[in-house]
């Protein structure tokens, strides 16, 4: 959204200049750190589909945009579209991924936040099993950061499980 002084709304305060905001990169990380904070409000997360929407225009075949946009459909309840935008970068690999050994493929997977998204979409929409074994498959163990950490234990409650209980079953799985 574009106000009278040339600058961009970004999310609930913020505005960048319109210059700024044709970098896709920044839109998808704004998008990103609202869709990430389970409590942000739905302003800022109906702007965060926006960003991500904008980010996605602007690089197409990006499939880091899509998991941007797909985490962002998740967070406004649109759980469909979180599942479709997820699940379809997953079988959209990018060219350097086309052809690797489906032991590399998975270990890219295995640590990606997405897929915690996607596991709760799945969950809301009454694919528990889908859910559990996206969940299951993606590793919380390697993952350091905080925001990440508080990611996989909102999966984790959804799902019926705990952050620590899914740490227990990785130790034991390597």
């Amino acid at each position: 959204m574009v106000t009278d002084k040339g600058r961009v709304k970004v999310l609930s305060g913020t505005t960048l200049t319109s210059d700024t905001a044709r970098h896709s990169r920044l839109l998808g990380d704004l998008a990103w750190n609202t869709v990430l904070v389970a409590h942000s409000s739905s302003e800022d997360v109906l702007r965060a589909v926006e960003l991500a929407q904008d980010a996605c225009d602007r690089s197409v075949g990006h499939s880091r945009y899509q998991h941007v946009l797909g985490a962002a459909h998740y967070r406004i309840g649109n759980y469909h579209a979180a599942v479709e935008k997820l699940a379809s970068t997953e079988r959209n690999r990018a060219p350097w991924q086309q052809g690797a050994p489906e032991s590399v493929l998975r270990n890219l997977q295995s640590g990606d936040p997405y897929r915690w998204f996607l596991a709760m979409a799945q969950w809301q929409l009454g694919d528990k099993e889908a859910a559990t074994e996206t969940f299951n498959s993606t590793y919380v163990s390697i993952v350091e950061d905080g925001s990440l950490r508080e990611l996989a234990a909102e999966t984790a409650q959804l799902l019926g499980t705990s952050l620590e209980q899914k740490l227990q079953e990785e130790q034991l799985s390597l």
